[in-house]
């Protein structure tokens, strides 16, 4: 006669969970969503004459970014429409997702007339000439 162990019953109870894990919930595990953090990741580079934005925009097209120019802020935003679709016959798995993005820049010194931008492969390039710099002289502020 077999009598079973706590441990042969634990190793029963193991082996159960990892039978649901592979045969209902693998499909069902958490994966980062890319518009939850809401931000646009971008390298910066200066030269003598200007100063160049590079930000990685993955998945967007040239009609859902807007750049604009506000109190010398370069503001970057992006947006992508979810599409409605009438039948979700045939997925296993709907990852890709659509929200908006947004990112702003303080500028100083920028000729704002002269900015540029590209759009090639997910990647917005933007070039700000730079102005000439007022050098302001260092002062004294006398406290009260």
């Amino acid at each position: 006669m077999y009598l079973p162990t706590p441990f042969d019953r634990k190793k029963e109870s193991l082996m159960r969970y990892f039978d649901k894990v592979f045969e209902e919930d693998f499909w069902n595990f958490p994966t980062p969503d890319f518009f939850t953090e809401g931000f646009i990741r971008t390298d910066i580079r200066e030269t003598e004459t200007e100063y160049i934005l590079e930000a990685d925009l993955p998945g967007f097209t040239r009609d859902d970014v807007k750049i604009k120019i506000k109190d010398n802020y370069l503001i970057l935003s992006a947006e992508k429409k979810q599409e409605i679709e009438e039948s979700a016959e045939g997925y296993i798995r709907k990852e890709r997702s659509y929200g908006s993005l947004k990112r702003s820049f303080f500028l100083e010194n920028i000729k704002e007339d002269e900015i540029s931008a590209k759009f090639e492969h997910g990647v917005l390039t933007i070039v700000l000439p730079k102005s000439k710099e007022e050098k302001k002289e260092e002062r004294a502020i006398d406290i009260d």
